[in-house]
């Protein structure tokens, strides 16, 4: 057996392809890691993998969106066996209305990260405990001092800030004038991402001077396209290391007549549901778990109302804070407050969220049983055409 053919069966172990209908129905699979054909004997594709079906109205989008659409790092129960894979789709050219699923085994390569991710973080947490024992508990907090230095802070905080986003603005018009330049998919792909993380680096850099300013009712938002999944999996996928390290199940469910293809803000959102995560993480106890849900509530004209629901199972949140954060009249100062009120500090990611909401003309609840868990709903509005402008 040659060389090459030694290669090409080492990498037919790692990979899978299947062939569907855009209907669910399986045209072929050559089941190297999944066996799709037996799975599939009594039923059609979506019905035996329900994250498809999910996903069925974007596959004729294909076309429009660089001809694939991608989810890296998917974790997959099969065979009583943890796997990690990446899923790609492709629209098949010489056959109408058909459809290619990629499978690619990353199962050891992000283990060996995960590891290697897991032992640096302990070392650091080990360096950290020792210093923190060399050091003589001796020291009296004084809040007049330590109000002193946070307003010192601020000022050094505002002006770092606006020292750092020329730079992230050059790096931003750079990837912009190299995109024009190149033309492979592949490099469009890699200055895609990197344009995506600097715009998203300088919008928190604004954020952040919004709040040395104590001022966010001056946030402006954008009216650009987006995809609602790529914009979901990618907060997701931000709590990798912590799920794994709390061992709590994230889940994502996207109803099948929720609108793909949106115009609005997607880094807003992305925040407002970075938020809400985050609070779960917070709340959800060890094997716990996260449930995300998006629904359709409404669609008129160009404009479509969709509702994010994250739920988790925690510990649930104290009616004092509830009360705080979503009954009690809104108040102008209440950032202002920040350092004289703790509470403000310790639950800033849930004020920022309300604020957000609230600038766009959503609305915000919570529905809360302390010591059962606690689910967040937010109600936003989207437009489905470009020409439309609010």
């Amino acid at each position: 057996m040659s060389v090459n053919q030694l290669k090409i069966n080492y990498l037919a172990k790692k990979a899978q392809v299947v062939l569907f209908t855009s209907e669910g129905g399986l045209i072929e699979s050559c089941d190297t890691l999944i066996d799709v054909t037996k799975l599939t004997k009594q039923s059609s594709l979506f019905e035996a993998f329900p994250m498809l079906e999910s996903l069925q109205s974007n596959f004729n989008l294909l076309n429009d969106i660089d001809n694939e659409l991608y989810f890296p790092r998917v974790e997959f129960s099969y065979n009583d066996k943890e796997w990690v894979f990446d899923f790609t789709f492709y629209k098949k050219n010489d056959a109408k209305g058909v459809f290619i699923w990629l499978i690619q085994d990353l199962t050891r390569q992000y283990r060996y990260l995960f590891d290697v991710q897991q032992e640096r973080n302990e070392s650091i947490v080990k360096e950290e405990l020792r210093k923190a024992q060399s050091v003589p508990e001796i020291l009296q907090r004084d809040i007049e001092y330590l109000n002193r230095i946070l307003r010192l802070k601020l000022d050094y905080f505002t002006k770092l800030t606006y020292d750092i986003k020329n730079p992230v603005q050059d790096i931003y018009s750079t990837a912009v004038l190299l995109k024009e330049h190149i033309k492979t998919n592949e490099g469009e792909a890699y200055l895609h991402a990197l344009s995506s993380s600097v715009h998203l680096l300088n919008t928190m850099l604004d954020d952040m001077l919004e709040l040395s300013q104590l001022d966010i009712a001056k946030t402006p938002f954008e009216n650009k396209l987006f995809l609602l999944p790529e914009v979901l999996w990618a907060v997701i996928k931000t709590y990798d290391y912590t799920s794994h390290k709390q061992n709590v199940t994230v889940k994502l469910n996207v109803d099948t007549d929720v609108v793909q293809k949106l115009w609005g803000d997607a880094i807003r959102l992305s925040q407002i549901m970075y938020n809400l995560l985050h609070n779960a993480f917070k709340n959800v106890s060890k094997g716990g778990r996260i449930l995300v849900n998006v629904h359709l509530i409404e669609k008129k004209d160009n404009e479509v109302l969709l509702k994010f629901v994250v739920k988790d199972n925690g510990k649930g949140m104290s009616n004092e804070v509830l009360q705080k954060l979503f009954h009690e009249k809104e108040q102008p100062n209440a950032l202002a407050k920040l350092n004289e009120i703790p509470f403000y500090k310790n639950n800033m990611g849930l004020i920022i969220t309300r604020q957000l909401v609230n600038l766009q003309k959503g609305t915000i609840e919570v529905d809360n049983v302390n010591g059962k868990g606690t689910q967040f709903s937010v109600v936003l509005s989207f437009n489905v055409e470009k020409n439309l402008k609010k």
